[in-house]
């Protein structure tokens, strides 16, 4: 049986250059949009002065756990995209060696068949 132009049945595994183009197209500018809202949103929120809250507030604390949780919640979003980058980056690496992994087979295929003549 032939596989289709554009998809891959290797080992058992099934995949279409459609589906891992998408989720790459879908996925790509949400890693961005997270990204940008780290550096851009929450990396300001917690640059307020130590008295912002008042005296009392900066003496019991409630300026500097604010801006712990700003920083916290900044490297939680900017773990996140990073994370979604990398995912995209793997999605498309993925798709590059199941096509690699396939042309090495069919060569491997010629090659045995050509010897078996």
């Amino acid at each position: 049986m032939t596989t289709p132009p554009n998809t891959s049945d290797v080992g058992g595994y099934h995949g279409e250059e459609d589906a891992f183009s998408a989720y790459t197209a879908a996925v790509r500018p949400l890693a961005e949009r997270l990204r940008g809202a780290a550096e851009e949103d929450l990396r300001g929120q917690a640059e307020f002065g130590e008295h912002a809250f008042s005296k009392i507030g900066s003496e019991v604390g409630l300026s500097a756990a604010l801006r712990a949780a700003n920083q916290r919640q900044h490297a939680g979003v900017t773990g996140l995209a990073e994370s979604l980058g990398g995912t995209v980056q793997a999605v498309r690496n993925t798709w590059t060696n199941i096509e690699g992994t396939e042309q090495d087979a069919e060569s491997a295929l010629r090659r045995a068949a050509g010897e078996l003549a």
